[in-house]
């Protein structure tokens, strides 16, 4: 590795390089991506409001469409790059499609935090918390960290929230990897945060320059907080 055999190291190394370090297990992933749109999926049986009915189609949230089979698709960002998962049918039966591969999935909600589900026949209990703008998945001890894309019509606000890079839970930052005034490039991590035992990596969106840093390492995050700023 040429950053290594350089001497090229900070802490912020081992999140910059993890794909070199560790190789990236394809099926993990894709299983991650599925697991956190199950979770996203409108009419997953178990999580009703007090005004909801059962049996009521406004309580059901299937997407429905005239003359055709019900069909949405879950946004999720991982590791900064978008990924979509086409999710088609009704309860009980959904179809979810990622990377031209299907599978074919059934659940419920346990309660606002566990999820019970069959996905291509295998049974999961999986940990779900949500938190604004980020979704944490807990499945056998494999654990992963997404962020939801947020919708913004007006493309002057997209590039201030850019510019704004947010904590997406409470952690603590465990790496700093970059400095005020050094220029960023998009997919740039900047800092890693720490949260449920997992390394959550603060991205850049955008090619823009270090303004302040609030945090550092060792330092303990509420949900929301600035981090970074970039101008």
């Amino acid at each position: 590795m040429p950053a290594y055999a350089e001497a090229r190291l900070d802490t912020g190394f081992i999140e910059q390089h993890r794909e070199a370090l560790f190789g990236v297990d394809e099926g993990l992933r894709r299983r991650g991506l599925l697991l956190a749109a199950a979770a996203l999926i409108p009419g997953m049986p178990g999580r009703q409001t007090a005004d909801d009915h059962p049996d009521s189609p406004w309580s059901q949230k299937q997407a429905w469409r005239m003359n055709g089979e019900a069909r949405q698709t879950i946004r999720l960002l991982a590791e900064g790059e978008p990924v979509e998962v086409v999710v088609t049918g009704t309860r009980p039966v959904w179809k979810l499609e990622l990377d031209g591969k299907s599978s074919l999935l059934q659940g419920k909600w346990l309660d606002h935090r566990q999820l019970e589900l069959q996905l291509d026949g295998e049974r999961l209990r999986v940990a779900v918390l949500s938190a604004k703008n980020s979704l944490a998945i807990n499945c056998f001890a494999d654990e992963w960290l997404f962020n939801l894309p947020v919708n913004d019509a007006s493309g002057e606000s997209a590039a201030a929230g850019a510019g704004r890079l947010l904590a997406p839970m409470p952690g603590s930052i465990i790496a700093l990897s970059v400095a005020v005034g050094d220029t960023v490039q998009p997919g740039q991590t900047l800092m890693v945060l720490e949260a449920m035992k997992m390394e959550h990596a603060i991205v850049a969106s955008v090619e823009a320059k270090v303004s302040q840093i609030a945090f550092g390492p060792g330092d303990q995050v509420e949900e929301g907080q600035v981090l970074i700023l970039l101008e």
